[in-house]
C-alpha cells in the first residue's frame, strides 16, 4: 500500500469501476498493476470509438436509402474499423475486470491490516 496516507477504499473502488479503471489502484499506491491497467483502460476506449463509428455508418445508411442493408457488404465496407474496435472493447473489459480484481485485494490487505 501507499507510504503517503491512509487509503479510503470506498474512494478508490468508486474510481476504478465507475470512473477510470486503473487510476483508483495508482491512487492504492499499487504503480505497475494501476499503470497498466490505465494504459489498457485508455488505449480500449480510444479503439471502441471505432465500433461507435460503425453504428453511426450503419444509421446514417439506414437514413439514406430505404434500400436494404446487405450485411456481408457492410461487414467488408467496415472491416477496417470493426476489428480495432472489438480488439478495444475487449481490452477495456479486460481492464475492468483487473480493476476489480485489484479493489478485492486492496480490501483484503485494508481488512488484514486493520486486524492486525
Amino acid at each position: 500500500m501507499s507510504e503517503k496516507g491512509p487509503v479510503n477504499f470506498w474512494g478508490v473502488t468508486g474510481i476504478n469501476l465507475l470512473a477510470w479503471p486503473g487510476l483508483g489502484t495508482l491512487m492504492a499506491g499499487r504503480r505497475i498493476s494501476g499503470g497498466i491497467q490505465a494504459t489498457m483502460a485508455l488505449i480500449g476506449g480510444l479503439l471502441t470509438l471505432c465500433l461507435f463509428i460503425v453504428l453511426f455508418n450503419f444509421a446514417f445508411h439506414g437514413m439514406d436509402s430505404n434500400a436494404p442493408i446487405d450485411p456481408t457488404v457492410f461487414l467488408q465496407q467496415n472491416k477496417s474499423l470493426i476489428i480495432p474496435g472489438t480488439i478495444g472493447f475487449g481490452m477495456l473489459v479486460l481492464a475492468w475486470c483487473w480493476a476489480a480484481v485489484s479493489c478485492y485485494q486492496i480490501a483484503r490487505e485494508l481488512k488484514s491490516e486493520a486486524a492486525s
